[in-house]
């Protein structure tokens, strides 16, 4: 996203280089009307055309000047700009966009980050929940099996009972009839 100091400087002598071309193609201009016959509009033109060379002669000057002062001041090799404003004006959505159409580094390495992280995190939750399955069917089991021996201590008991009540009623028919 961060330009660096090469690139800058580069950025800086391709403006120039425009603005010196523009310069000559409107000296190239007015040769080209000098060179032809002279009329009232022609030189009209040229007057106006010189003018219009004075004015970028000086913007070409003043750009040069600003340029090397830049260069000469330069502490840093970053450009650091700060925004600011009210809320919800904008200002985040600017700087993501910003971020995103220079294919920001830092942004690319956080979002690799929170994809890694979301990845250990998802099978952190995978784990959790086969452990949680595991542990509710060995539940299951286990209240499978004592529901199990509930029944089978309740048919027992209830086959003691049975059985203890025929035993009971033998005894009573042998004391009493004498006869099992």
């Amino acid at each position: 996203m961060f330009l660096k100091k090469e690139e800058m400087k580069k950025k800086y002598s391709d403006v120039l280089m425009l603005l010196e071309n523009a310069e000559k193609d409107l000296k190239r201009e007015k040769a080209e009307l000098e060179s032809g016959e002279k009329t009232k509009e022609i030189e009209e033109e040229i007057n106006e055309l010189n003018g219009i060379i004075s004015h970028f002669e000086e913007l070409n000057n003043a750009f040069e000047t600003e340029i090397k002062q830049l260069e000469e001041s330069s502490e840093w090799d970053k450009l650091c700009i700060a925004f600011f404003g009210e809320t919800n004006a904008g200002k985040s959505t600017l700087i993501e966009s910003l971020r995103i159409i220079y294919d920001d580094e830092k942004r690319r390495e956080t979002l690799l980050k929170q994809k890694q992280l979301y990845c250990e995190e998802t099978a952190e939750n995978i784990t959790r929940y086969d452990d949680l399955v595991k542990q509710l069917s060995e539940m299951n089991t286990a209240v499978d099996k004592q529901v199990k021996r509930q029944r089978l201590k309740s048919v027992i008991k209830s086959t003691g009972l049975v059985l203890g009540g025929a035993a009971a009623g033998a005894v009573i028919s042998y004391l009493y009839f004498g006869v099992i």
